[in-house]
């Protein structure tokens, strides 16, 4: 990411008179204003104005460098970047200079984003994954050698071939060929999943409804609505037990419940994010309603789903990238924990909440992980009484 920022910074620089670089190593004196930018990223009609919002040279080069921006949206990109070579020109003089670290001056937001993503999940990959994965293939190996039974391949053989010969009795029940997708909505269906591959949000999922109340660089507090959930405990997870199992049951439940497996065979639509509690008792798994079918929910056919209602509720919620782990819920929680004694806020229950917003495909340097702690009002210090 720094190499495509500095390509993108030359690259502004240059014009058809040469190349413009400053002649001694020190700022432009005076200060640098920046010309409004165009970034828009839906293309606009030709009988309305574009709308500019002021943007740094730095989000301009990611937009242009954004493979999704549209096409017609770069030459305008390009012609903001290349007027804003003054200030390319101040950034690279200070990264030249050592004023300034290469990441700080040359990164817009989206590139800084990535940069901490890669610190975290290769702290995840040596302190967590790896070790974990030694410890399992081992206890694996263990278990193999003091099996004495062996799968059948003839009898997974007819499982398969079992399981096959349902599906085809489904779909051919009613007497009917199963019902084929549009062909341009399952092109929009597939550049969406797509696009999702690299985006830490994914596109076209509902939310549950909240505002942000307090933001700064390590957390935020937000003010949930109720909201309606399907959930389901995750039965025999423990400290320290692989919990990938009893996560995979209850995802597949859910899922199925929302895509149909309940007494109106209704499919209802898929939300984001999951929501999984931990500590302070038992856990859960929980998905989303779909605010439309709020009042008219389904019963899940399965009696480990319940329905229920979230109340609306105040959190403090942080931000990561990467693999959810334990090791690496604990470490979150423990700096959300920290920064909210030092700003002072009461916290409520000693549970903790994991959000995962991403399908499993996406990149993990780009997935959107939360820690949530509900909490009460901020405490009111002696400095701030008087």
């Amino acid at each position: 990411m720094p190499r495509l920022s500095t390509l993108i910074c030359l690259t502004a620089a240059t014009t058809a008179h040469g190349f413009i670089a400053p002649a001694p190593l020190r700022a432009p004196s005076g200060d640098v204003s920046l010309r409004k930018g165009v970034l828009s990223m839906s293309s606009v009609p030709k009988d309305e104005p574009r709308q500019k919002t002021q943007k740094t040279w730095q989000e301009l080069g990611e937009a242009l460098a954004n493979p999704f921006t549209p096409p017609q949206d770069k030459p305008a990109l390009l012609s903001d970047l290349i007027g804003m070579r003054e200030d390319i020109a101040a950034s690279v003089t200070k990264v030249l200079n050592r004023e300034s670290k290469p990441e700080e001056e040359l990164l817009g937001p989206i590139g800084k984003r990535q940069l901490k993503a890669q610190e975290t999940v290769r702290r995840q990959l040596r302190d967590d994954i790896l070790p974990s994965a030694r410890e399992t293939l081992e206890e694996l190996r263990e278990r193999a050698r003091s099996s004495d039974s062996r799968p059948d391949p003839q009898e997974q053989f007819r499982r398969l071939q079992g399981l096959v010969t349902d599906r085809l009795d489904e779909l051919t029940a009613s007497g009917k060929p199963p019902t084929l997708p549009e062909p341009q909505k399952l092109a929009r269906d597939i550049a969406q999943e797509v696009r999702n591959v690299f985006q830490s949000t994914p596109e076209g999922l509902e939310q549950p409804p909240y505002t942000v109340s307090v933001a700064n660089p390590e957390f935020e507090v937000r003010e949930y609505e109720a909201f309606t959930v399907a959930r389901r405990d995750m039965v025999g997870v423990k400290p320290g037990t692989n919990r990938t199992f009893a996560e995979g049951s209850s995802f597949n439940t859910l899922a199925g419940f929302l895509f149909g497996d309940n007494d109106q065979d209704m499919a209802m639509a898929m939300t984001t994010p999951v929501f999984v509690e931990r500590g302070g008792g038992e856990e859960a798994m929980s998905f989303v309603i779909p605010k439309e079918k709020e009042g008219d929910v389904p019963v899940p056919r399965d009696k480990t789903v319940r329905i229920e209602e979230v109340p609306a509720a105040r959190y403090a919620v942080r931000e990561f990238a990467g693999f959810v782990t334990d090791a690496e819920v604990e470490y979150q929680r423990q700096q959300l924990l920290k920064d909210l004694e030092e700003e002072g806020y009461e916290v409520e229950g000693g549970g903790v909440t994991v959000a995962q917003y991403n399908p499993p495909y996406t990149l993990p340097t780009s997935r959107k992980n939360e820690v949530l702690i509900r909490v009460g009002e901020k405490r009111v210090g002696e400095k701030e009484k008087e």
